[in-house]
């Protein structure tokens, strides 16, 4: 019979290296015995095998895994939010307690598993014992029984939470329904009892460890009780009213006598010397006092008497009377019997306010005493306070740990303490078993079968191959021939066209370094030039206008400047873009020479036809190029290699051209160790632009100058006069690697001395 390859070779159809489905599906076709039957008898063996399967029963029990404490049963002290929800990790742990070992050897023991048949497990088996001869199994006649049937257990139960939830559920397989429910509820109701029996272990050694705690503490408190005591007797440190020490409350009321003393002696002085004032300048006394004397009102009421008699007789006689005499007199007497009375009063007053003195003295002569006594006792009591702080906190922990042991002591029985998850769904027998699926297996095996068929048969049409020639590979078109000139090569390389295709390269071949191509247009240039001997080749001399030129002349000396300049670029602008930018090195060959409007020139030129150019002042202290920077004071070279700024704040924009401009920045930054690293700024500016001119140090700094040179493809040595200096400075761009260096001569600087 034909193949698929021989098919598809005589129907004119595709190549012999791709199928064709028709003939597949024809060869197919022709083998439908070899399908048909094969998968018909594996469809019947796998009905007969499945239907003569013992068929296995499952039931499940689900738990919720949550707090169960009410007021009534959480410890004393703790609070509701204390009883945090059960986590992720929290309900997983209880699910590798729902799978440990100790529950299934209760729920064996407790339904007597180790009898059933079902358990029993023996290696008799032609396919057990290949397995334990194999190493792919333990052998179970080297196990004991109990391990056997927990084996057996463990193969039967399955256990999982459900995703986002704090369920868990039990399941457990069994050819009988009655024991799969039997059994799964027996592993949920053991595992709420495992909980409750971990919980009261627990509880009982806390209990324990109180009591003996509170044993010793029962002994420190009576201890540092004791300690009080003895040293309040020692100190004489005695409390009296309202917690106060004797001393203290001693020492207030001296304090409370002496003022009461000072109120008695200033009351006393005021009495007396009221009394005196008035007895002094002849006023009636009016005092409280004086009224309530029975001597001083006797005498008054005589007065009183005495004045109605001389107003009596005062109309009868005349004042110069005997008679009127005699009764002034009279009450002149009486008058100092008043006034003598009063000052009595007044001395007696005086003596009182004595008295009291001597109290206030006496009583503060005591408060003196009295404050030593207490300065004395003040270190002491510091002492006791610190023992009665100590027996404090020892009965404060003691009455803490008695109320716990209380709430341990009663939390101590099992129908005190609930486990922190109940049942929310018991196992119920099956009344379907759950394995195996006669039809399911049939239709999946006769599925199996007539695909490998398919695919084998298929298989076997390919691996037919035709005899006959080799296909010959198609012939690759011949190179472009090479150019005449070498300095004709483009210095990157052209992107390959639609139409080229690149010549295959042999595998075993290694690649080879990339040589510095010459750029064409400095190499043209500087040959045109005639040189002197011994001397590197002239570009060209720019113009000096001294000071006695005319605004015309300077004019024409610029315009041939840019002339010559605008040929240089018009050289480079022909070179092809590529992968990369051309970086040229524009120099010194002695201090002086100010190489920045070379360098601006040529970049103003390239980018007026059309190239990206960039340049970047490398130290080279131009005044030209500082004073063409839009923003001298910003971070310019030496902060981009450094990496203290961006290219995007380091590169400013040329108000003359489209060229791009990066200034110095930090003089200190520009050295040799950053130099070595500069070709990374120089790469990443090669991926933007097709030119990058660098402004290099002087020659007399050659180690600067040639570590810049390393880098360079081109250089541009800009001098005064061809001398040994310059030729010196020629030759080191060269031994640097320099492929094309040529020299501009530039009278500017003795423009600028002469000026």
């Amino acid at each position: 019979m034909a193949s698929a390859y021989e098919s598809s070779a005589n129907m004119g159809g595709p190549a012999a290296s791709e199928a064709d489905l028709r003939a597949i599906a024809r060869s197919l076709w022709a083998k439908k015995a070899l399908i048909i039957g094969p998968t018909i008898l594996a469809a019947a063996a796998a009905l007969f095998i499945s239907s003569s399967m013992t068929p296995m029963y499952r039931s499940e029990a689900r738990v919720l895994v949550e707090s169960n404490d009410n007021v009534y049963t959480r410890p004393e002290g703790a609070s509701t939010g204390e009883l945090r929800e059960a986590d992720e990790l929290a309900v997983q742990s209880q699910v590798q307690l729902l799978l440990s070992r100790d529950l299934a050897r209760e729920v064996v023991t407790e339904l007597n598993l180790a009898e059933n048949d079902e358990f029993e497990v023996s290696g008799n088996s032609l396919a057990k014992r290949a397995l334990v001869l194999l190493g792919l199994s333990r052998d179970p006649l080297s196990q004991s029984i109990d391990e056997r049937v927990l084996d057996a257990f463990f193969e039967r139960l399955s256990v999982y939470a459900v995703p986002t939830s704090r369920v868990i559920v039990v399941e457990f397989s069994s050819s009988d329904p009655e024991l799969a429910a039997e059994v799964a509820n027996a592993v949920a109701e053991r595992y709420l009892e495992l909980q409750q029996s971990a919980k009261q272990a627990t509880t009982r050694k806390a209990s324990t460890w109180l009591a003996s705690e509170i044993k010793d503490l029962s002994t420190r408190v009576a201890e540092a009780e004791a300690k009080v005591e003895e040293f309040r007797s020692k100190s004489n440190l005695f409390l009296g009213t309202n917690n106060a020490t004797i001393t203290t409350q001693q020492l207030g009321e001296l304090n409370t006598e002496l003022a009461r003393a000072r109120a008695q002696q200033s009351d006393a002085q005021a009495k007396a010397e009221l009394l005196k004032a008035a007895v002094d300048s002849g006023r009636p006394v009016e005092s409280l006092d004086v009224a309530n004397s029975e001597l001083l009102r006797e005498l008054a009421q005589q007065r009183v008497a005495l004045g109605s008699v001389i107003a009596r007789e005062s109309r009868t006689y005349l004042p110069a009377h005997p008679r009127m005499k005699e009764l002034q007199a009279q009450i002149g007497s009486l008058e100092s019997q008043i006034r003598e009375e009063a000052r009595k009063i007044a001395r007696a007053y005086e003596n009182e306010a004595n008295v009291a003195a001597a109290r206030v003295a006496s009583v503060q002569q005591s408060i003196d005493i009295q404050k030593k006594v207490a300065g004395d006792a003040g270190g002491q009591e510091v002492q006791l306070r610190a023992l009665e702080r100590e027996a404090k906190a020892q009965r404060d922990l003691l009455e803490q740990f008695l109320a716990r042991y209380r709430d341990a002591a009663a939390r101590e029985r099992v129908e005190a303490i609930p486990p922190d998850a109940r049942i929310i769904s018991r196992a119920t027998p099956a009344g379907t078993p759950y394995a195996p699926k006669p039809l399911a297996i049939t239709v999946l095996t006769a599925l199996g079968t007539f695909i490998l068929l398919v695919v084998g048969i298929t298989a076997s049409e390919f691996m037919v191959v035709p005899a006959g020639p080799a296909p010959r590979a198609p012939t690759p078109p011949a190179p472009p021939p090479p150019s005449s000139r070498p300095e004709d090569k483009p210095a990157r390389p052209l992107p390959p066209t639609k139409d080229a295709t690149p010549e295959p390269v042999a595998r075993t071949e290694s690649p080879q370094p990339v040589a510095r191509v010459v750029p064409p247009a400095l190499a043209d240039a500087a040959k045109t030039i005639v040189t002197v001997d011994g001397a590197p080749p002239v570009f060209g001399k720019l113009g000096a206008s001294g000071p006695a030129a005319t605004q015309t002349e300077q004019m024409e000396i610029e315009a041939a400047d840019m002339r010559m300049l605008g040929d240089l670029a018009s050289h480079l602008a022909t070179m092809p873009k590529g992968d990369g930018a051309l970086n040229i090195l524009v120099a010194s060959a002695m201090t002086g020479v100010d190489p920045g409007s070379v360098a601006l020139s040529l970049a103003r030129s390239l980018s007026g036809a059309g190239r990206k150019t960039i340049v970047a002042d490398a130290g080279s202290a131009s005044r030209d190029f500082a004073a063409t920077l839009p923003n001298p004071g910003e971070g310019g070279l030496g902060e981009l290699i450094a990496g203290d700024t961006s290219f995007g704040q380091a590169i400013q924009r040329d108000r003359a051209s489209a060229a791009h401009l990066i200034g110095p920045g930090k003089s200190e930054l520009l050295n040799a160790e950053a130099y070595a690293r500069i070709a990374v700024v120089f790469d990443a500016l090669g991926l933007t632009y097709d030119f990058v001119i660098v402004l290099s140090p002087a020659a007399d700094k050659p180690e600067d100058m040639i570590a810049l040179a390393k880098r360079m493809g081109a250089a541009i040595l800009v001098a005064n006069v061809q001398d040994l200096v310059t030729t010196a400075a020629h030759r080191a761009l060269e031994a640097a690697g320099v492929g094309d260096v040529v020299l501009l001569l530039t009278g500017a600087a003795q423009a600028r001395a002469a000026s």
